[in-house]
């Protein structure tokens, strides 16, 4: 699919991953539609962290809160944006959808509903309009959520990472484009973690 003159709508595009990929479909001559939680600031660094608290701690309106950011929002979009005929949805999860960590049951929880769920549910419901549905599970990526991870659990996914380094926001939004403009790519999930899946 040509990017160039399509209708993009970047979800969370406030956040570090999304006005990267809003600033690498941009560059590809799409018209974007951006959306957030903030009022739109492409320069600003807005991000949620991940809360690191034991599920049994986490208050009710705290799991609603991540559930609805991580899951709820991109079913809605899903369910209400107009995909025009042959067009294309990607999906942001996470690698914790497949790698969970303690501490991050929620968001776990969340970014795994993304994925298989949602997204091979999706390909297969809009195959009769020729829209494909795709995912990408960012691993550890530089952001202000890896910023405020405390050094020693840094140092233990870097070990763990055969890439050894964080991921670049740059780097997911060039998968996304891959994934949105290869015609052939379909309830594709692409791991985007530098190895740590395998490790």
């Amino acid at each position: 699919m040509i990017i160039a003159g399509k209708h993009c709508a970047i979800v969370g595009a406030t956040g570090t991953i999304g006005t990267a990929i809003a600033r690498a479909f941009a560059s590809k001559g799409a018209v974007l539609s951006l959306l957030g939680r903030t009022a739109l600031d492409m320069q600003s660094k807005m991000e949620p962290t991940l809360s690191t608290t034991v599920l049994k701690r986490t208050p009710d309106a705290e799991l609603s809160d991540i559930l609805g950011t991580n899951l709820t929002a991109t079913m809605l979009v899903c369910k209400y944006a107009k995909v025009q005929d042959w067009g294309c949805i990607v999906n942001v999860s996470s690698l914790m959808a497949n790698r969970p960590a303690a501490g991050a049951a929620a968001y776990a929880a969340a970014k795994a509903g993304v994925i298989p769920g949602l997204t091979s549910a999706l390909c297969l419901e809009m195959a009769t309009r020729s829209i494909r549905v795709n995912a990408l599970l960012p691993g550890w990526v530089e952001s202000p959520m890896w910023d405020n991870l405390r050094p020693t659990l840094k140092e233990k996914y870097l070990q763990n990472t055969p890439a050894r380094r964080a991921g670049t926001p740059d780097e997911v939004a060039d998968a996304a484009v891959f994934l949105a403009s290869n015609d052939f790519a379909n309830n594709c999930v692409l791991n985007l973690d530098g190895g740590l899946s395998a490790a």
